[in-house]
């Protein structure tokens, strides 16, 4: 274990799953946040300015996260929240197969304005990110009618950045053929999908945005999601946040612990690994307990980097 010294040391229950209903866009439900700076400037007014800033990026030299009530079927994990500033979300029309910029409705706290899907089979919604994510927590506004047949697909841009790629088995998926309900005030109800970063996922080309949806930005990362088989309501999202977790590990034993000890050297996260400049992001550290209880327990050395 490195030398306590070196860290905050952070021990706290934590009743949710990721960071509980209602939780997104906010600071509750988080773990710990690093160092944060001000930083002064000439506004475009010529006045002088200034804005507080968290320092991009972690470390951890040892965790621990103790399981009450898992599930055979659990997923477990560690990570960062993905900052506003990186990511933009909107609407999928399989149609035109356009895509339509709605980041200011995934990203603020107004109830139930963003469209997650329509009734129209194969609409959805795509999320691009400046770097790789993969967890997203929904808070939901208005649940969804099932109707007959409801399923999703999930698909991300390829190697190339002009083609999407289906993804199948995720850690966590609340899109499944279920009704997705609306976000209640009980520590299980957020809406997650949750899934490997996948090998050969690649960011969005000039020449190949195009060809994944029309108006799609160039330089990011795509999620697509789709209800293959339309609701007979939409589900619609008050807002939402993306994840990146890492160590997912699945089947942990009721009362057991996911631990890691990184020794000598601390495990440095989030980085773009995907991406040879390696940029550092995420504003605050997370984790992931398939199952909310009040019993479960995170156990973590933190510092900034």
């Amino acid at each position: 274990m490195n030398p306590v010294t070196c860290f905050d040391s952070v021990s706290v229950t934590h009743p949710y799953r990721l960071v509980g209903p209602g939780n997104n866009q906010t600071d509750l439900g988080l773990i710990w946040r690093p160092p944060s700076y001000r930083e002064t400037g000439r506004t475009g007014g010529g006045s002088i300015g200034s804005s507080l800033l968290r320092i991009p990026g972690f470390a951890i030299g040892y965790f621990s996260m103790h399981v009450r009530n898992a599930v055979s079927t659990g997923s477990y994990g560690i990570g960062v929240r993905i900052p506003n500033q990186y990511w933009l979300a909107g609407s999928w029309v399989e149609a035109t197969t356009t895509w339509g910029n709605d980041t200011t409705d995934a990203q603020d706290a107004g109830g139930a304005d963003f469209a997650l899907e329509t009734t129209t089979n194969n609409d959805g919604h795509i999320i691009f990110s400046r770097y790789p994510f993969n967890a997203i927590s929904y808070d939901i506004g208005t649940a969804s009618v099932a109707g007959a047949g409801y399923a999703h697909d999930f698909a991300y841009s390829d190697e190339e950045g002009d083609a999407w790629v289906t993804l199948t088995n995720l850690f966590v998926n609340d899109f499944g053929t279920a009704a997705i309900p609306l976000t209640g005030t009980t520590a299980a109800n957020e809406a997650l999908l949750v899934f490997d970063v996948p090998s050969r996922w690649g960011r969005t080309t000039p020449t190949g945005a195009a060809t994944l949806a029309t108006d799609a930005p160039v330089g990011y990362y795509g999620f697509r999601v789709r209800a293959t088989d339309a609701p007979d309501t939409a589900a619609v999202a008050d807002t939402l946040s993306l994840y990146r977790l890492y160590f997912l590990t699945e089947a942990v034993a009721d009362n057991g612990t996911l631990a890691q000890d990184f020794g000598a050297k601390d495990f440095v996260m989030a980085w773009d690994h995907l991406n040879p400049t390696g940029e550092l992001y995420g504003d605050a550290l997370v984790a992931l307990f398939s199952t909310a209880d009040s019993g479960n327990r995170l156990t973590v050395q933190v510092r900034g980097r």
